[in-house]
């Protein structure tokens, strides 16, 4: 089943290998941005069924986002994407938060 999909991560390069991705698997990939503030005015215009969430943005937080989404009650479903160091457990100390904030998924980039 095709979804509308929304990005969220400061490499663009990411975000396009994702596009890539989504797309030849069928979905429609509506917007990207690589900061919240950008994504969060997208969000509420465009109203996607999917955001895949990069939570280091640089300067800033994903979970800046996932807070407002969670706030605003949006019908947008969320999996986080984090960036995994080999002497870090994948989400030790995220995975709290991630729920509270209903984040449905997670995956390493």
């Amino acid at each position: 089943m095709s979804k509308r999909v929304y990005l969220v991560d400061d490499h663009a390069i990411v975000r396009d290998g994702l596009r890539a991705l989504l797309e030849g698997a069928g979905h429609q990939v509506v917007g990207e941005a690589a900061e919240p503030t950008q994504a969060m005015a997208d969000l509420l215009r465009l109203q996607p069924e999917l955001l895949l969430l990069d939570l280091s943005l640089g300067q800033r937080s994903g979970f800046e986002l996932l807070e407002d989404l969670h706030r605003r009650q949006l019908p947008c479903r969320c999996i986080v994407l984090m960036h995994v160091r080999p002497t870090t457990p994948c989400g030790r100390g995220h995975a709290p938060r991630r729920q509270r904030l209903r984040a449905e998924g997670r995956a390493a980039r």
